[in-house]
């Protein structure tokens, strides 16, 4: 029997744009999945090593307020830089938009 874990101690990072894609597609820069973990537990058996796990958990999904743009990074006309940086490149920008008031 594998001990019941800590939901606490199961860390899984949020589905998003730095973590997760989608048919080789990075998930769009506003779409974020948290993953709360409420319950691991499972049983192995040592004869085999095959184990079966239960797992529990929420799922939340958010879309934030992001503006995204991009634009074209030219030369430097440093030969060095240039081919270090890989440039002329597209620059991606990330922008949160706070609403006061």
């Amino acid at each position: 029997m594998v001990p019941e874990l800590l939901p606490q101690a199961v860390i899984i990072p949020d589905l998003s744009w730095r973590t997760a894609s989608l048919f080789k597609v990075p998930i769009p820069p506003p779409l974020n999945i948290a993953i709360t973990p409420l319950k691991l537990e499972g049983t192995v058996d040592l004869a085999t090593g095959q184990m079966e796990l239960q797992f529990d958990a929420n799922f939340v999904f958010s879309a934030g307020p992001l503006l995204v743009g991009t634009a074209t990074v030219d030369k430097t006309g440093d030969l060095f830089l240039d081919n270090f940086l890989l440039l002329p490149t597209d620059a991606l920008a990330i922008m949160v938009m706070v609403r006061r008031g």
